[in-house]
């Protein structure tokens, strides 16, 4: 990706990117923040629930009743702190087929959610998307990566924030969408990197973060039909049909190297805070006004995303493929068009 604003020596060009794995970038006074009156991010939240259409599956089946009570206090916390600051949502559920999943649809309903189908996003008919998409569901094995394809489209074409079903709220900031064009959470991707999790982040429509991201998820897939020589090393033949594929190919090792690349750019307001499996988490930003006077601002929210079997089941294959010693940001993160 040797984009035209960036000069010099890939060491150079790594360097650049390498300095968002640091936490306190964001902290720093390289970086100041203005206040928008208007919401940069809408408050829009979006989730997806994906099952194979031919032997469905409810949530009721897949989450914990402790999970599932969670998504409604989640809900709940969202609403009643929109109301006391004089906002209101709009929650989206995102599934195949409205009919097949009855109990589930009637399970986010009963939390205020519109349940919309995937082909009302226009992204959805895109003859690319629409072949890699259904190649991910045709086996029911990698439905996790065709939900990363559908949170990133829902979130570039409509904007606001995403976040997993087994992801829990108990206190939201309302600064963010003052703020932030986009925002997101560290996530402990390496044993020595940070990269960015998708199972949380927040942007205004049209991002080019998503853009890009977008962009390199479908241009990197390939089928197996076409060839090792032309897959990347995340769909060798050893982990093509594993969860680490969709860990590195639609999650967030590609969300972690497509981000560093274009955080802040294009006028921008972007930011990550820290969270590592903590409740917690925070960052503190700089923060400038009309007249030019600067101050600091704790940006906090409590969450935790408690991190489903699925996603240890990618974790897993990863270790076993050897995809954790992969931590060369000149290779992880530098990406070609």
């Amino acid at each position: 990706m040797k984009d035209d604003k960036i000069n010099g020596t890939l060491t150079e060009y790594a360097t650049y990117i390498r300095r968002f794995a640091n936490p306190k970038i964001f902290e720093s006074d390289q970086i100041l923040y203005k206040k928008s009156q208007a919401f940069r991010i809408p408050l829009i939240s979006h989730r997806v629930w994906l099952t194979d259409i031919n032997s469905p599956s409810e949530i009721k089946d897949k989450l914990s009743r402790g999970i599932l009570n969670d998504i409604g206090s989640s809900y709940q916390v969202l609403d009643d702190g929109a109301r006391q600051e004089g906002y209101k949502w709009i929650h989206y559920l995102w599934v195949q087929n409205k009919h097949i999943i009855p109990d589930t649809i009637t399970l986010f309903q009963n939390h205020g959610v519109i349940v919309r189908e995937l082909q009302e996003l226009k992204y959805f008919h895109d003859e690319k998307f629409q072949r890699q998409y259904n190649y991910y569901i045709q086996d029911n094995q990698a439905i996790v990566a065709a939900s990363d394809l559908i949170r990133i489209v829902a979130v570039l074409e409509i904007g606001g924030i995403y976040f997993d079903n087994d992801l829990i709220i108990w206190k939201w900031n309302y600064d963010i969408h003052h703020y932030f064009d986009f925002f997101g959470q560290y996530f402990n991707m390496l044993r020595t990197l940070k990269g960015i999790s998708n199972s949380i982040f927040g942007a205004k429509p049209g991002h080019i973060l998503l853009r890009k991201q977008l962009h390199y998820m479908v241009s990197q897939f390939k089928t197996h039909e076409k060839g090792v020589e032309e897959r990347p090393l995340y769909q060798n033949l050893c982990s093509y049909r594993t969860a680490a594929s969709t860990f590195h190919g639609t999650g967030p090792t590609i969300f972690t190297a497509v981000s560093f690349n274009y955080l802040n750019m294009e006028g921008n307001q972007d930011v990550l805070i820290m969270g590592g499996g903590e409740r917690n988490n925070k960052v503190y930003i700089n923060t400038i006004d009309n007249q030019g006077t600067q101050g600091k601002l704790m940006i906090n929210v409590e969450m935790l995303d408690r991190i489903t079997n699925l996603w240890r089941d990618e974790i897993k294959d990863g270790s076993v493929f050897g995809f954790l010693e992969l931590n060369d940001l000149n290779e992880a993160f530098s990406l070609t068009e």
